[in-house]
């Protein structure tokens, strides 16, 4: 989108009645749906069953850093745990 377009459409969003600038500021602030899985956590916390969708690894940021751990590693703790 152009700029002289992103201006147009600003100056269109300015007309609107303030009913239909609350709408249009609730599209904005909702994230997109981009799966089956974010339709499901949606209509989860539409229904009260949970307070919000669970992170994300993208919503962490670019670079997560793993988290030291003391002690043997935790796969050999699994592994004598199943036996």
């Amino acid at each position: 989108m152009s700029t002289a377009e992103l201006e147009r459409l600003i100056e269109q969003v300015k007309a609107l009645s303030p009913s239909q600038r609350q709408r249009v500021r609730e599209v904005l602030e909702t994230p997109p749906i981009q799966g089956p899985e974010d339709e499901l956590e949606k209509r989860l916390v539409e229904a009260g069953l949970m307070r919000r969708p669970p992170r994300r690894p993208s919503d962490r940021g670019p670079n997560p850093q793993p988290i030291a751990v003391s002690g043997k590693p935790v796969s050999e703790t699994i592994i004598e745990e199943r036996r």
